[in-house]
């Protein structure tokens, strides 16, 4: 038993000091992960735009290029935008003032003073925040990739449900990248809102995938073909939303770390 318990420590404490890695890296180079997104989101309208072309040459190029790119700019701007107001917003992280009332009640908690914050074991982003902090960066570039392959560029004439499916789905990408930049950051700066910003971004994206459906079918008749493949994709979205609240959600009541880096407070031992 005691081997088994000594081999439970080590694994902890290996996977700990990986995330302290992967933190430490982010911290670094957060710079180059926005990098990462401007070269995938305008890369992406790149491409489309080139295929547009490709398939109405005669159209005049000059003119409909910045009207081509400018969903994709839209898109790569948005994490940057949420980034730097992250970082305005909580310029000291642990510093900022804690809500006026709590709303994850489970559990005997002692407060703590900011002297007291940094000196607690369970502080710091680290561990599997880190892990739910790349989680948010992944769901981000998945949500991109799947606007990319589901939505090309509008051609003149295009039916109405096609030109609402292509606008309200990258108003989506755009302002779920904005808010899960800004769950990320806020998470790396210790703010104490974090937490409620992440539920505020779930519940946001699952109400988005209902929104798009009924906005989407009010501006016309969708052909079968496209109905069943677009409906998939939005079900697609609600279960990964869903899954991520049934993972993370408890985490972010009771977690330790949550509880000391996000809210000042301890547990109570009995």
């Amino acid at each position: 038993m005691d081997r088994v318990i000594a081999i439970a420590a080590n694994v902890s404490a290996r996977l700990l000091d990986e995330s302290r890695r992967i933190a430490s890296f982010i911290q670094r180079r957060g710079v180059w992960i926005l990098a990462f997104w401007t070269v995938l989101a305008l890369g992406g309208g790149l491409l489309r735009t080139g295929k547009f072309f490709l398939a109405h040459p005669h159209l005049d190029s000059d003119a409909r290029i910045p009207e081509l790119m400018a969903p994709s700019l839209l898109i790569a701007a948005a994490p940057w935008l949420a980034w730097f107001l992250a970082l305005r917003a909580y310029p000291h992280g642990e510093g900022a003032r804690q809500p006026a009332f709590r709303l994850a009640a489970f559990g005997t908690w002692r407060r703590i003073s900011p002297q007291e914050l940094r000196s607690q074991p369970a502080y710091g982003f680290e561990g599997f925040l880190v892990s739910l902090a790349v989680g948010m960066l992944l769901s981000m570039v998945m949500r991109l990739v799947t606007y990319h392959l589901a939505m090309p560029a509008m051609p003149p004439g295009a039916p109405g449900w096609a030109i609402a499916a292509f606008r309200i789905m990258t108003l989506d990408v755009a302002l779920l990248s904005f808010m899960y930049m800004m769950c990320f950051t806020m998470a790396q700066r210790a703010a104490p809102l974090f937490p409620r910003m992440l539920v505020v971004t779930w519940c946001y994206d699952l109400l988005m995938q209902f929104a798009i459906a009924k906005y989407v079918a009010s501006a016309g008749a969708v052909p079968a073909i496209v109905a069943g493949p677009f409906a998939d994709m939005l079900t697609g979205n609600v279960r990964r939303v869903l899954i991520s609240m049934t993972i993370w959600l408890p985490y972010l009541m009771v977690s330790a770390r949550v509880n000391t880096t996000f809210r000042a407070r301890v547990r109570v031992r009995a």
